[in-house]
């Protein structure tokens, strides 16, 4: 009896060895593969923005409100900046792969030896505003008039300093005849309000806030081209997104991916009216007063590029002659046009 129920023990225990060694164990991960889940991750790419939730630089919204960036597989974090100077140092010192910046910055950095390059044009004018205040509306109504006054910009370098300098020389005055002051780009309202300037460049929607309070007017709005033209001879590639050349040559798929999320974010926006973009924005984009904002956003559409996002190198010249005017590059300094923008990835995104 016993040893019959040790031949049982001993048959079941060579066939649980034999099923074992049948089974085909899974093959090993090649090449430290990481596991589906793993590699499905989104990758991370941060800009650096020149202002927050400006409409000048409504496409990083629009691609965020619409999920643009997911579908390119990409978790983008927008960093939000006082101003385009300081956004594009944070592009220029590698804590950003892309900024929000007038492309006024790329040619700035080429003269420092820097190589920034535009990848996305935004506006086809210099889409800011300069109001004055409410208060001044009597004595002001020129930009020779500011003569002897406080001339806010969003920051020192930026392309609002740039212009306020460039059209205070068409006008007829000298750099010295108006006193340049850092009021910020969302803070602008407060300080015409406080009164801390009598006029400053800004873009909306904050330029509209200020006006539609009644504490500020329009006083030359380069967002019509009608009025760029009369200020500064016309238009040129404005704002729009930047890029450093080394993530152009080692992460050309990235740069790709945010491109083709940003045109489609520009094509919406040049297809829809602006009520129909407000309904798809947060509130932490519009603000409160909606209405407001729908407002500025309806007197800055026209100045939108409406090419796809491609650069028209033939509007650099002008760029190239403010810079000159006022004093960013000296008479003999060279300026590679063609070195200041990289279409390539744009057309393809088409």
């Amino acid at each position: 009896m016993r040893s019959k129920q040790r031949w049982i023990l001993l048959l079941g225990l060579v066939l649980v060895l034999l099923l074992a060694a049948c089974q085909v164990p899974p093959p090993p991960v090649q090449g430290g593969a990481a596991p589906a889940a793993e590699s499905a991750k989104p990758e991370k790419v941060t800009v650096a923005v020149g202002a927050q939730h400006a409409i000048v630089y409504l496409p990083f919204d629009v691609a965020y409100a619409l999920g643009y960036y997911e579908e390119e597989g990409l978790d983008v974090d927008l960093q939000f900046f006082r101003g385009g100077s300081d956004s594009a140092n944070a592009l220029i010192g590698g804590s950003a792969e892309f900024s929000g910046n007038a492309i006024d910055h790329a040619l700035k950095a080429q003269i420092k030896g820097k190589d920034l390059r535009m990848v996305v044009n935004f506006m086809d004018t210099p889409c800011v505003t300069l109001v004055a205040r409410q208060d001044l509306a009597d004595e002001v109504k020129s930009v020779a008039d500011l003569k002897g006054r406080k001339v806010g910009i969003t920051r020192k370098g930026s392309a609002t300093h740039i212009l306020a300098v460039y059209t205070a020389i068409k006008a007829g005055l000298s750099p010295d005849d108006i006193e340049i002051v850092d009021v910020g780009a969302s803070t602008m309202p407060a300080a015409i309000e406080a009164q801390e300037v009598a006029a400053a460049w800004g873009a909306a929607p904050y330029t509209t806030q200020v006006i539609k309070a009644g504490k500020a007017f329009a006083l030359l709005d380069l967002c019509k081209l009608e009025e760029a033209t009369k200020a500064m001879g016309g238009g040129y590639p404005f704002t729009g997104m930047l890029t450093r050349s080394d993530v152009i040559a080692d992460k050309p798929e990235v740069v790709q991916k945010m491109v083709n999320a940003i045109v489609k974010a520009q094509t919406f926006i040049t297809s829809h009216t602006a009520e129909e973009i407000v309904n798809i924005l947060p509130k932490e984009v519009t603000g409160e007063d909606v209405e407001t904002y729908t407002e500025a956003l309806k007197a800055n559409l026209p100045a939108f590029n409406r090419n796809g996002g491609i650069i028209d190198p033939a509007g650099l010249e002008r760029l190239v002659d403010l810079h000159r005017t006022f004093g960013t590059l000296g008479p003999d300094d060279q300026v590679d046009i063609d070195a200041l923008y990289d279409n390539s990835f744009a057309e393809k995104a088409q």
